[in-house]
């Protein structure tokens, strides 16, 4: 069982590489990420006991709502879950 990525996955993922941007957590504090809930471009801040640690966007190249548009958003998630291993995210409450 050896570890299949789509060669256009992993073009996704190196263009969105996010892990020398946030510090590693102490074991002792309540990391908390927060993110934007928007259509092209998101905003994210990481907290450490209500200190702010790391912020900023992620924005993504295409246009419509297309399976690569959602692939991206998808890697970005998965990778700055996996590099800043919160303890709970939150996400903008939208009003319609």
């Amino acid at each position: 069982r050896k570890k299949h990525e789509c060669p256009e996955c992993a073009k996704v993922a190196a263009k969105t590489s996010i892990r020398n941007k946030i510090p590693a957590a102490d074991k002792n504090v309540h990391r908390i990420l927060a993110l934007d809930a928007a259509t092209e471009t998101t905003g994210y801040s990481i907290y450490d006991d209500k200190k702010l640690v790391a912020y900023g966007t992620f924005t993504v190249e295409y246009t419509n709502a297309s399976t690569a548009r959602i692939n991206a958003v998808k890697h970005w998630l998965d990778e700055i879950c996996r590099t800043c291993e919160p303890n709970a995210i939150g996400i903008e409450g939208i009003q319609y």
